[in-house]
C-alpha cells in the first residue's frame, strides 16, 4: 500500500448501517439504520421502537445536522458515524385507559347472577322428590312457561279463584322464582296449595312423614 493510502482519512459514511444511541427522556436506546436511507425511514425505525408518532418527532444531533432534522433533509448529507448520539423529543401514543367497569358476578344482584349461573334445582320438603321431578320437566317447556307468564286467576268466569286456578298460580310463581335463584328454590307453596287442592298428597305415614306419592298421578292432577 501506498503512503498516500496510510494519511487517507476515515469515512464518516464507511458501511450501510449506522449503530448510533437514542436518547429518549430518560431512556437510551440503540438505534442501527442505514446511512443511504431517507430521513422517513429512519422516523419509522425510530416510531416501531419508541411509539411516538412521525408528526411528534423532533431529532437533533448537533454533531451529524443542524437544527431538527427535517424530512426535507438527506442522510447523506450529515456526518454519520457510529456512536453517535441522537436525541429525541416527543410523547408516545398511549393504549386508552379501560373505562367499562368491571363487574364481578358475585357482586350482581340476585336475578342477574341467576341469569348467567347454571339453573339451580328445588330443595326436597320431605319425600317431594315425584314433585321436584315432575316440576323440573314443566320448567323445561318454554311454551308452557309463557302461558304462565300471562296466566290471569277467574279466566273461566268463576266469581273466586278455583282450586285449579290456585294450583296453576302456585306453579306460575314457582316456574318465575327458581329461574331468579342461585340457590335450590323451595316449592312450599306449590306443595301446599297442592295438598289442599289434592289431599291424597297430603297423606302421611307412619310416624307423620309424607307419604311417596307418584310424579304420574301429580302431572296428571297439574
Amino acid at each position: 500500500a501506498s503512503s498516500s493510502e496510510h494519511l487517507r482519512p476515515s469515512s464518516p459514511h464507511r458501511g450501510t448501517m449506522v449503530k448510533a444511541k437514542l436518547k429518549w427522556g430518560k431512556e437510551k436506546m440503540e438505534l442501527e439504520f442505514s446511512e443511504t436511507g431517507s430521513v422517513a425511514d429512519l422516523k419509522a425505525t425510530i416510531l416501531k421502537m419508541t411509539n411516538v408518532p412521525i408528526e411528534r418527532m423532533k431529532l437533533s444531533c448537533p454533531k451529524a445536522w443542524k437544527g431538527q432534522l427535517l424530512d426535507t433533509m438527506s442522510l447523506s448529507d450529515c456526518k454519520l458515524k457510529d456512536g453517535m448520539l441522537i436525541m429525541l423529543i416527543g410523547s408516545a401514543d398511549t393504549v386508552a385507559a379501560q373505562t367499562t367497569q368491571i363487574v364481578f358476578v358475585e357482586d350482581l344482584p340476585e336475578e342477574e347472577k341467576a341469569a348467567v349461573s347454571l339453573p339451580v334445582g328445588f330443595q326436597n320438603l320431605g319425600n317431594t322428590c315425584y314433585m321436584n321431578s315432575t316440576l323440573q320437566c314443566l320448567r323445561g317447556v318454554p311454551e308452557l312457561k309463557e302461558a304462565l307468564r300471562s296466566f290471569t286467576p277467574g279466566q273461566d268466569g268463576a266469581a273466586s279463584m278455583g282450586g285449579a286456578d290456585m294450583l296453576t298460580q302456585a306453579l306460575a310463581t314457582d316456574m318465575y322464582q327458581v329461574d331468579r335463584q342461585t340457590t335450590a328454590y323451595s316449592p312450599g307453596g306449590f306443595l301446599n296449595i297442592l295438598r289442599q287442592v289434592a289431599p291424597q298428597f297430603a297423606e302421611t305415614g307412619a310416624g307423620g312423614a309424607p307419604k311417596q306419592q307418584d310424579a304420574e298421578e301429580l302431572l296428571s292432577t297439574t
